[in-house]
């Protein structure tokens, strides 16, 4: 979009945080770090959360000792 890049150099100029977040789980933070930066956009790994990442940490704080049966695409 116009003007987003502009925007998130203003959001870093005043330290401020930001995050990407996709709930499009087929790719890892990789593959969105390398095509933000195609676009023009440098951002570092850590600041791009997908979905998968959430419900992972959501189990691992409220669901100690129990199964998880992981169903998913190959990429």
């Amino acid at each position: 979009m116009d003007g987003s890049i502009d925007f998130l150099n203003s959001v870093k100029k005043c330290n401020k945080e930001f995050y990407f977040f996709t709930n499009n789980s087929s790719r890892n933070s990789t593959f969105y770090q390398e095509k933000l930066q195609k676009m023009g956009c440098t951002v570092e790994e850590d600041k791009i959360l997908i979905s998968n990442q959430v419900i992972i940490q959501y189990i691992k704080d409220s669901m100690t000792h129990q199964k998880v049966y992981l169903l998913g695409t190959e990429y």
